[in-house]
């Protein structure tokens, strides 16, 4: 998994970035007012890069598709899992290549920034039920915040790595209910439902990450900080 900032893509570096990209995400870039334009170069070069050195291809070459529930895929690589986000001048990408044949996996990664004028509580309540607004109410401020960053984080990753959207499943009991203060959880393979696991980190202050793999009940990520095609360092395993 890598985690980049867009602040940090000098020019000679979105110039590069630039050429990765093929003409429709050049376009989605242009259009784009000047003020905007780095972080959804971030995303898009972020997500090409890196793809295409797994594949062993050029980054131009690769071609996305959507499956039936929306989610991405690379056509012709089957055996590669992967979700990007971003928020504010963050992106996030994780991906997953196994060998074929391979299992059904689905892999959603999401991301989201300190919003300082929510209501967090009343949010909560709408987006998770009252239980979830008491729980968010009984905490201080800042704590607050964060377990609403938390459960909307990782919400949104669940919804990922499935498929569908969130908005049609928000308040009901199918959204991921992490204790208050967890970190990481996992679910056996019961009922139906495939095995699970889950993580959140605070890569930066004000900043979530939650990471969800469907599909197997182990989830050790490597987080890779810094730029493609930049020296980068490793900051968690």
């Amino acid at each position: 998994m890598r985690l980049c900032r867009a602040r940090e893509l000098d020019p000679a570096l979105a110039r590069r970035y630039y050429a990765a990209l093929d003409g429709a995400d050049r376009e989605r870039v242009d259009r784009l007012p000047a003020g905007r334009r780095a972080p959804m170069l971030l995303a898009r070069g972020l997500l090409r890069i890196e793809l295409a050195r797994v594949l062993g291809t050029a980054p131009g070459a690769l071609r996305f598709e959507r499956g039936p529930s929306g989610k991405p895929s690379v056509a012709g690589a089957p055996q590669l899992c992967f979700n990007l986000s971003h928020a504010g001048d963050w992106a996030a990408l994780a991906w997953l290549a196994q060998p074929a044949p391979t299992p059904a996996f689905g892999l959603g990664v999401d991301l989201e920034c300190a919003q300082p004028a929510r209501d967090v509580v009343r949010l909560a309540t709408r987006c998770f039920g009252k239980g979830e607004g008491a729980r968010v109410a009984a905490l201080p401020a800042p704590e607050a915040a964060a377990r609403f960053r938390d459960r909307w984080t990782l919400a949104e990753a669940w919804v990922k790595a499935q498929g569908g959207s969130l908005a049609r499943v928000l308040g009901t009991p199918a959204l991921p209910q992490p204790p208050v203060g967890a970190r990481r959880g996992s679910r056996a393979a019961a009922d139906g439902e495939a095995a699970a696991s889950w993580l959140l980190l605070a890569p930066a202050p004000e900043l979530t990450l939650a990471l969800w793999l469907e599909g197997a009940g182990s989830l050790r990520p490597r987080l890779s900080q810094g730029l493609p095609l930049r020296q980068w360092r490793p900051v968690a395993g």
